[in-house]
C-alpha cells in the first residue's frame, strides 16, 4: 500500500504542468499577462467621466501585475537570478504605482479636484516599472 501512495506522489509530482517546473516560463506568463492589461489602462490626467471608465481596467491592471506567490518564491530561491529579480521587482513597482493611479483616478471620478503630485509619483512608477518589465521578459528567454 505504501508503494502505491508513492508512485501516486510520483506521477503527480511529474504530471505538473511544465510553467511550475520552470520559474522563467512562469514569470514571463505573468508579465506577459501585466503588460497585456496595462494597455488598456490610461494613466494620465482625466477628466471626471474618463476617471470613471478607467475604474475597471484599471482593476484588471491591478489584478495582472499583482506580484503571484510563485514569483516571490522563484526570485528569493533563485536569488542571483537576475529575470526573477527583475520581474519581482516589475511587479512591485507596478502594483505600488497602480495604487497611487488608483487613488488618483478614484479621487478624480468623486468629482475631487487637484491630484497632480499623486497622479506624477503613479506616472514615474507606472513608467520605470515597465522599463523592468521588458527588461526582465528579455532576461527571461
Amino acid at each position: 500500500m505504501k508503494q502505491a501512495a508513492g508512485i501516486l506522489i510520483i506521477a503527480l509530482v511529474l504530471a505538473a504542468p511544465a510553467a511550475a517546473a520552470d520559474p522563467h516560463a512562469s514569470a514571463r506568463a505573468d508579465l506577459l499577462r501585466c503588460r497585456a492589461a496595462l494597455k488598456l489602462l490610461d494613466v494620465a490626467r482625466l477628466s471626471k467621466q474618463a476617471a470613471a471608465a478607467q475604474l475597471k481596467p484599471l482593476g484588471a491592471a491591478k489584478k495582472a501585475c499583482a506580484v503571484s506567490a510563485a514569483l516571490k518564491q522563484a526570485s528569493y530561491v533563485n536569488s542571483g537570478d537576475q529575470g526573477l529579480s527583475q520581474a519581482y521587482d516589475a511587479q512591485v513597482g507596478m502594483t505600488d504605482g497602480l495604487l497611487n493611479f488608483g487613488k488618483y483616478v478614484g479621487d478624480i471620478a468623486a468629482g475631487e479636484a487637484g491630484h497632480a503630485k499623486i497622479l506624477n509619483y503613479a506616472v514615474a512608477e507606472i513608467t520605470q516599472s515597465k522599463i523592468l518589465l521588458d527588461d526582465a521578459l528579455t532576461q527571461l528567454k
